[in-house]
């Protein structure tokens, strides 16, 4: 039997606990209108795949790698979604669009989003074939458009520019807000593209941040988490990584700024639920250490 763990934010919150435990049992029962909002941060191994739900609105932030695309598939499924009206490919690297040719002959989509950037590999191929395949189009949203998403609000805070040669830093960043409550969606974003949204000013405070690149070095720098000073930080990262993801001077910068920190690596899957006014984290699984 799965366990969860549940953190209120806020002590305003506190008379929202039980509605949102309730909430957060329902949804991983497979109840999705039980929240307000949920953001799930799948566990997908060394990648990333966020499935976000608002209202009867869906969007999907990355696939994870070809092999988990039936994993993020069966997610989606479980709650009763036959149609991503958002997808989002953040970057054109195997382990954030590994599986979005599987994810899009399987679903009805609305529109897909994907920075102005082409790789030359097997995967990025795929993905494109399905696109032309199921008669979508692609769009490159620049940074400052903001688009709805049932109740939520989405903004893309960058790239403002052409930074480097890296795929990293051509990571679609987007801002989620909802209510009082409001996620950053980093990709794989480095240090260069955080300057590039640090310079133009643009509002990235958040409640929840999913921290860039699983955790590396390359990503959240000092000057970028003080902007963000999230409350609640996601990593997601892959068990035993060869990459040594997350790197000990992120997690000790995180820490060092009282921020919790759930890792898919450790918690399984992490899913944000807002109801009633209250967010709260439910995990799939209790973690074993500190």
């Amino acid at each position: 039997m799965k366990q969860f763990s549940v953190a209120s934010l806020h002590t305003r919150m506190r008379i929202f606990l039980w509605a949102a435990l309730a909430a957060l049992i329902l949804f991983f029962a497979g109840y999705a209108p039980a929240a307000d909002l949920s953001v799930s941060f799948i566990d997908v191994g060394q990648g990333d795949s966020i499935f976000v739900v608002s209202g009867n609105s869906t969007m999907l932030i990355d696939t994870g790698e070809r092999v988990q695309a039936r994993k993020v598939i069966n997610f989606i499924e479980r709650y009763g979604f036959s149609r991503i009206d958002i997808l989002v490919g953040t970057h054109p690297h195997s382990d954030h669009i590994g599986g979005m040719a599987d994810i899009i002959n399987r679903f009805e989509i609305g529109k897909i989003l994907m920075p102005r950037v082409q790789h030359n590999t097997r995967t990025f191929e795929n993905a494109l074939d399905a696109i032309i395949k199921n008669n979508l189009t692609v769009r490159s949203p620049a940074a400052g458009e903001i688009f709805k998403l049932g109740a939520a609000t989405v903004t893309v805070v960058g790239p403002h520019k052409v930074i480097d040669n890296s795929l990293n830093n051509y990571s679609l960043v987007l801002r989620l807000t909802f209510d009082s409550y409001s996620f950053l969606f980093t990709g794989d974003a480095e240090h260069a593209l955080e300057a590039d949204i640090l310079t133009s000013c643009v509002n990235i405070s958040s409640t929840v941040l999913k921290v860039g690149h699983h955790g590396s070095r390359t990503s959240t720098g000092a000057a970028f988490l003080a902007a963000v000073s999230p409350e609640i930080a996601v990593i997601q990262v892959g068990q035993g990584n060869r990459y040594g993801h997350p790197n000990t001077v992120v997690l000790n910068r995180l820490k060092a700024a009282g921020v919790e920190i759930y890792r898919t690596d450790i918690h399984g899957t992490v899913v944000a639920v807002i109801f009633g006014g209250a967010l709260s984290i439910a995990t799939e699984k209790a973690a074993k250490g500190p």
